[in-house]
């Protein structure tokens, strides 16, 4: 499936996606040389889809991160990568990310600085790495410390630099 990779509402380039894994198949055509993420640029200052696929990863949740099978089979969401697709690769950290080319979406409607997000996956993998973390039976899941985490996300002001995928 084809998307736009933008930034804020300016088209930086159309990207292929494979619409069961969320993989980056290609980029088809760049449209904004100027924008492309600087880390999605090989060292030599070059860009494609190797260096794009690897930007990318790093936008998502680690395949290490204690408790991703679980919220994924919570989520009905069989890959990572195809998470980071559902949410349409948004961060708190930028204001990169992509829409569908058949179906454009507005940077004002979807962005994390002016609007809400699901709070589920991150209460999911804040609570199960607390539990594998804490050595006490006491801790349960209604603890006051394992929501304020997803609280905080929230509230952050625009110019803040922390990812809304745990890392």
């Amino acid at each position: 499936m084809r998307f736009f990779l933008m930034q804020r509402d300016h088209q930086v380039a159309v990207i292929e996606i494979a619409e069961k894994t969320g993989d980056i198949i290609d980029v088809v055509e760049v449209l904004s040389e100027q924008r492309i993420p600087l880390g999605a640029r090989h060292i030599d200052g070059s860009f494609d889809v190797l260096s794009l696929r690897k930007w990318w990863a790093g936008r998502g949740i680690p395949a290490s991160r204690s408790g991703l099978e679980q919220a994924l089979e919570h989520l009905h969401v069989p890959y990572a990568e195809l998470l980071l697709v559902k949410c349409s690769g948004l961060s708190l950290s930028d204001q990169y990310w992509v829409t569908p080319c058949d179906a454009l979406q507005n940077w004002h409607d979807v962005n994390f600085y002016e609007n809400d997000f699901s709070e589920d996956a991150f209460v999911f993998l804040i609570v199960r790495a607390r539990m594998m973390l804490s050595t006490t039976s006491s801790m349960t899941m209604a603890t006051a410390s394992s929501t304020s985490e997803v609280n905080r996300l929230a509230r952050l002001p625009s110019t803040a630099c922390a990812r809304p995928v745990i890392t």
